[in-house]
C-alpha cells in the first residue's frame, strides 16, 4: 500500500509523498553538501539502506524517498543527462532488462508475502525505471516533446485523483481474474494504463468546463 513501511504516514494514501516532498526540500541543503562532498558514495548508502532495510530509517520518512531523491540531486549536480547516456544501438541489453522486469513483476506477485518479494519488488522497480529511460531515448523528437509538454500541465491533476480510480479498478479487475502470477501482473501493468487514460479524459474535463476549479486545486500545475 501507500502507507509508510514504519507506520509513519499520517494517513492510508498515495499523497504520502507530499508528506516526503517537504521533508525533502528541507533535507536539501544537507544532502548538497553530503554530495559535493562525497559523491556516489552517498548514492550507494541511499541505495543500500533502501534495498537492504525492510525497515524505514526515519519515522518522517521513507528510505525510497531519500534514494530516489539523492540519485536525483546527483545526476543533477554532476550534469549527468540518463536520456543521452545510452545509445539506441545497443538493443539486446534493454531486452534483457525488460525481460528482468517483468519476471520480478510476476515473481513479485508470486511471493509477495515472503521474504524475497521484498527484493523481487526493489528490482522491479530499478529495472521498470532503466526500461522507461531508454524508451523514451528511442522515442525522444521534436513531437514526443511537443506532446509532452502539453501534458505537463496535467502531472498533478493525474497523480492526484489516481489514486481513487487504481483502488476502484483493482477490486474490479481481480474480482474477475484468476489467481495466475502472469495474469495478476498483466491486470496490475493494465490498471495504471487505464488510471492514467482516465485521469487524463477527466483532466480535460474539468480544464475544459470548470477551469477555475482546476486551478484552486492545482495552482499553476492545473492551468
Amino acid at each position: 500500500g501507500y502507507e509508510s513501511d514504519s507506520g509513519g504516514s499520517p494517513f492510508h494514501s498515495h499523497l504520502w509523498f507530499l508528506r516526503d516532498l517537504f521533508m525533502m526540500a528541507l533535507c536539501s541543503p544537507l544532502f548538497y553538501y553530503l554530495l559535493k562532498s562525497l559523491s556516489s558514495i552517498v548514492v550507494i548508502v541511499a541505495f543500500t539502506g533502501w534495498f537492504f532495510l525492510p525497515f524505514d530509517l526515519f519515522y518522517f520518512m521513507k528510505n525510497e524517498s531519500i534514494f530516489f531523491f539523492v540519485l536525483g540531486g546527483y545526476l543533477q549536480l554532476y550534469s549527468y543527462n540518463v536520456l543521452n547516456s545510452y545509445s539506441t544501438k545497443r538493443t539486446k541489453p534493454i531486452w534483457g532488462v525488460a525481460t528482468i522486469s517483468i519476471l520480478s513483476l510476476v515473481l513479485f506477485v508470486m511471493l509477495d508475502n515472503m521474504m524475497w518479494g521484498h527484493y523481487l519488488k526493489k528490482v522491479y522497480i530499478l529495472s521498470g525505471c532503466f526500461v522507461f529511460f531508454v524508451l523514451m531515448s528511442f522515442i525522444r523528437n521534436e513531437r514526443t516533446c511537443r506532446i509532452l509538454s502539453e501534458l505537463s500541465d496535467s502531472t498533478f491533476f493525474v497523480y492526484g485523483c489516481h489514486g481513487l480510480i487504481v483502488a476502484v479498478l483493482s477490486k474490479l479487475l481481480l474480482s474477475y481474474i484468476s489467481g495466475n502470477a502472469f495474469i495478476v501482473s498483466l491486470s496490475f501493468v493494465l490498471t495504471w494504463i487505464i488510471a492514467i487514460v482516465v485521469s487524463l479524459l477527466l483532466y480535460y474535463l474539468v480544464k475544459r468546463f470548470m477551469p477555475l476549479v482546476l486551478y484552486l486545486a492545482g495552482g499553476k500545475a492545473g492551468r
